[in-house]
């Protein structure tokens, strides 16, 4: 949350759009900040999908979520929600596992559709 605050008084304030402190903290300023968020690089959002190459499972289950739609109850047991969990990729709703937050969604989902496993979509034959 930090990040997205300093982007919107670094970035946002005072540009054509948002030329007043006031005109920034709206919902428009928030989404423009958020954008810059989801473009650029750093080492969270690096980690983030590098946890993905590193842990197969973890890969397949995210996957799973978000391009199948698969509806996956809560099993600490299980090693792919562990790890899932334990990253904070995911959190628990109703018993049913989701992705933890929108902007780790919306970063998922652009580094599968650049990726070959959408295009192929190989990766889910081999899972669970």
């Amino acid at each position: 949350m930090s990040r997205i605050c300093k982007l919107m008084d670094e970035y946002v304030f005072d540009t054509e759009r948002f030329p007043s402190k006031k005109d920034v903290w709206t919902y428009e300023g928030v989404s423009e900040a958020v954008k810059l968020l989801l473009n650029e690089k750093n080492t969270f959002f690096e980690s983030l999908t590098g946890k993905l190459e590193d842990y197969p499972e973890l890969k397949k289950i995210i996957y799973a979520i978000l391009f199948r739609g698969d509806s996956i109850g809560y099993n600490p047991d299980d090693r792919a929600i562990d790890i899932a969990f334990m990253f904070g990729f995911i959190k628990s709703k109703n018993e049913i596992i989701t992705v933890a937050n929108r902007i780790f969604e919306t970063k998922l989902y652009n580094y599968f559709l650049t990726t070959d496993e959408v295009i192929g979509d190989y990766i889910y034959q081999s899972a669970r």
